[in-house]
């Protein structure tokens, strides 16, 4: 029993400092740490912590002001420029918004109480704002870098841009009018969207990798829309003469 109470009191301890982490966090550990149970509990130890730095930098400071004052008018030959020794009503409100110490307080003060509000109050729990903005940031800049590392392994495929060339979809073996071999993929030529040329309209099918010995090429099939068809969505592109593809390719 004593030791299913020491886990209990671990299991809430570490999932009330677990808290502060991004949201987006919590399911690794839900099933093992009341993470929601106790989100409004690490929104307000957040709090107290905010109350507790700021308190005790606030006398520091006071304590700091104080001797610097005192040491000004040992220095000074008319101590009487110095008719106010004390504080004024509104040196809490410098000391939170203008020194490191009491930014901080400030912060962890009204963070804390946010989120101990929106977990017990509307049942919406949240990490801390700057590690949840500090992750979201790392994961867009992963999901950016794994992206140019993808295109730049398809580029090393694809060789060098060459100029897009034009087959028949015979030659590829599909039931097509032409199919096109492009080098690079084409922005905005989706499944379905209308090549609009200055003689006919082309249907996109569902495009595909085509290895050649020059290079990996995106293969767009284009099967040649019936009258009256209705456009949705389309993209103008001059049709490239018919290429003389010596080796034959199947899909």
């Amino acid at each position: 029993m004593m030791a299913r109470c020491v886990v209990a009191v671990m299991r809430a301890v570490l999932a009330v400092v677990a808290g502060v982490l991004p949201i987006r966090w919590w399911s690794r550990v839900d099933h093992r740490l009341p993470m929601r149970e106790l989100a409004s509990v690490s929104g307000l130890l957040t709090m107290f912590t905010g109350f507790a730095v700021g308190i005790l930098g606030f006398f520091l400071y006071l304590d700091r002001f104080t001797r610097m004052m005192e040491l000004a008018v040992a220095r000074s030959d008319t101590p009487a420029a110095f008719p106010n020794m004390l504080f004024g009503p509104l040196a809490p409100i410098g000391f939170a918004l203008g020194t490191p110490v009491g930014l901080v307080a400030t912060y962890l003060c009204v963070t804390g109480a946010i989120r101990a509000i929106t977990a017990a109050i509307v049942d919406d729990p949240r990490g801390d704002p700057l590690l949840t903005l500090a992750d979201a940031l790392g994961l867009r800049a992963r999901t950016g870098l794994r992206a140019v590392q993808v295109r730049w392994a398809r580029e090393r495929l694809e060789g060098r841009e060459v100029p897009d060339q034009l087959v028949t979809g015979e030659w590829v073996g599909i039931d097509a009018a032409y199919v096109l071999l492009a080098s690079r993929r084409k922005p905005g030529w989706e499944e379905g969207v209308f090549v609009l040329t200055a003689d006919t309209w082309y249907r996109i099918g569902r495009a595909w990798d085509m290895p050649r010995p020059e290079g990996l090429r995106t293969a767009y099939p284009l099967t040649e829309a019936p009258l009256g068809e209705v456009l949705r969505k389309g993209v103008e592109y001059e049709l490239p003469t018919r290429s003389a593809v010596p080796r034959k390719a199947r899909r």
